[in-house]
């Protein structure tokens, strides 16, 4: 993770300084400010610009900050750049004297609570969290999703999601996946299919919550799915998990909206969300492919490249192409590309070509963990 700390004390600063050589011990990478006039603790940089300048500059391009300040700091310096608490860093803050950590912002999807308590029990602070579903030890869909590298599709609805809980009301639960741990309190797991039972490898006790009422009964809930078009709810918030590696190959100098086109088009027939997708592989020839690159830029997606060597490797049954074999040095780039990505994967889409363009897909093995 990427972290920035502020300081503005000669308390403060050494408090940083103790702070930010733990941080970096942990394989992360932080960046710590200080105001202070003397000699400089290690690790600490002059903050040579004005406060909310550093600030604005840092922002969208850092997991958390940390203030080791007065609340009001934190606060005046942040708002002119708040935007939404999907994207918004963590931001937490730390009195000088290290007895409070408070979770100031995106305590949930951000993970500033997890940070707050994970700084306040190395500090020997008091963790300072406020978010209700928090307080009242009840379900967070939010936390939840992110936790389990989910993209949710309906801010608002997950707003609603909690408020439900908060008042001690129930939300239904559908899942086309496995669901390996018991269910939260008020979640309510619920299906239309006779056999929903199979859906879950626990057996089917009260405490798991099974309904076999259909999920119209319960105007709002969770669909946790790669389809975000199926609503089997009247207010469905999909989760949809980020489990598909696509493997692609081109020709050369195809358009980035070509590949896109084919991409969409080819996880649609397969009632896939582009959300569901985490990552792309080719082989190492696309290396500067530039289509490629846009296309895996524009929806935040590592693009992977393997040898012809590396991708020969792989025994199984792939759909073999004579020309790609010709071009490549192996028969198939798409579907060896996909599974050599994610070789405990399963082929969920074979190799399709149109444009140019083939596209395979993986799915890896995925159970639900509340």
């Amino acid at each position: 993770m990427r972290y920035v700390m502020f300081s503005f004390t000669s308390k403060a600063a050494t408090l940083s300084s103790h702070l930010h050589s733990h941080i970096i011990n942990q394989n992360n990478s932080c960046t710590s400010y200080t105001t202070v006039k003397s000699e400089l603790p290690p690790h600490l940089i002059k903050l040579n610009i004005p406060l909310k300048e550093q600030v604005k500059e840092v922002f969208h391009n850092v997991d958390a900050i940390i203030f080791i300040s007065a609340c009001a700091i934190a606060v005046r310096s942040i708002a002119p750049y708040l935007e939404s608490k999907t994207t918004d860093p963590a931001v937490i803050v730390i009195d000088e004297l290290g007895q409070y950590a408070i979770s100031l912002l995106s305590g949930h999807i951000g993970g500033g609570n997890e940070l707050t308590k994970y700084v306040a029990g190395f500090i020997g602070a008091t963790p300072i969290i406020s978010t209700a579903t928090d307080l009242n030890n009840l379900f967070a869909v939010d936390v939840f999703a992110t936790k389990n590298n989910m993209y949710m599709d309906n801010m608002t609805l997950a707003k609603q999601v909690s408020s439900e809980l908060l008042n001690h009301k129930e939300v239904g639960v559908n899942t086309d996946f496995p669901i390996n741990s018991q269910l939260p309190k008020q979640l309510v797991l619920v299906s239309d299919n006779p056999q929903a039972q199979l859906q879950t490898e626990l057996p089917i006790q009260s405490q798991n919550r099974l309904s076999m009422r259909t999920p119209n009964e319960y105007p709002l809930g969770i669909s946790i799915t790669l389809d975000e078009h199926s609503s089997p709810f009247d207010r469905t918030l999909h989760l949809i998990p980020r489990i598909i590696t696509l493997g692609i190959g081109c020709k050369k100098d195809t358009p980035m909206e070509v590949i896109e086109s084919r991409v969409q088009h080819t996880l649609a027939e397969h009632h896939i969300s582009i959300h569901a997708v985490k990552q792309v592989a080719s082989i190492d020839l696309k290396v500067n492919e530039i289509g490629l690159l846009d296309f895996c830029q524009k929806y935040d997606l590592p693009f992977i490249v393997h040898s012809a060597k590396e991708l020969s490797s792989l025994t199984g049954d792939f759909t073999p192409s004579s020309f790609v074999k010709s071009v490549t040095g192996i028969d198939n780039v798409c579907e060896r590309a996909a599974l050599y990505l994610e070789p405990t994967g399963t082929i969920l889409i074979r190799k399709t070509a149109a444009n140019g363009v083939t596209i395979a897909a993986v799915i890896c093995p995925y159970d639900v963990v509340f």
